[in-house]
């Protein structure tokens, strides 16, 4: 971790934000209760200037941490996390209050369900029976009477 002396900022390598996480992470005590978890905090917008990251001098992303604490924070995804003055203690206490398990419940609740694809050895697995069997004559002229008839 190195703090800048100016802006009273830190830059906390990509280790270092993981073990902090995973020491203040805990289950919010509001969980499988059934009471509401407060909503994402609101974010203030700001002008947007993004910083160069101290490592390899590439802008760096601005991120909301956890997609819902209301603290942007600068992220190399390469090398670690910038932040602002005071924003590091704001993350831990989110985090110690069950705020990013708390969003991530949100995030599951919001991702669809995927759905399984066909083979990719026989793109036409589906269709075959179709074409194969007699309903293929069948589907093929009502298609082809379908596209032929004029508009009146």
């Amino acid at each position: 971790m190195y703090i800048c002396d100016t802006c009273n900022g830190l830059w906390v390598d990509t280790a270092t934000v993981q073990r902090l996480v995973s020491e203040r992470l805990k289950p919010s005590p509001m969980m499988a209760t059934g009471i509401a978890t407060p909503p994402p905090a609101r974010v203030k917008l700001e002008a947007v200037r993004y910083a160069p990251c101290p490592i390899c001098q590439r802008l760096m992303n601005r991120v909301n941490f956890a997609h819902a604490s209301g603290v942007i924070v600068d992220v190399c995804t390469d090398h670690g996390t910038w932040f602002d003055a005071d924003e590091l203690r704001r993350v831990l206490e989110f985090i110690a209050a069950g705020g990013l398990e708390a969003a991530r419940v949100r995030e599951l609740r919001q991702t669809p369900v995927s759905v399984p694809t066909p083979d990719a050895e026989d793109p036409w697995r589906v269709m075959r029976p179709i074409l194969e069997g007699n309903d293929a004559k069948v589907i093929i002229n009502a298609l082809v009477s379908f596209t032929t008839k004029k508009k009146v």
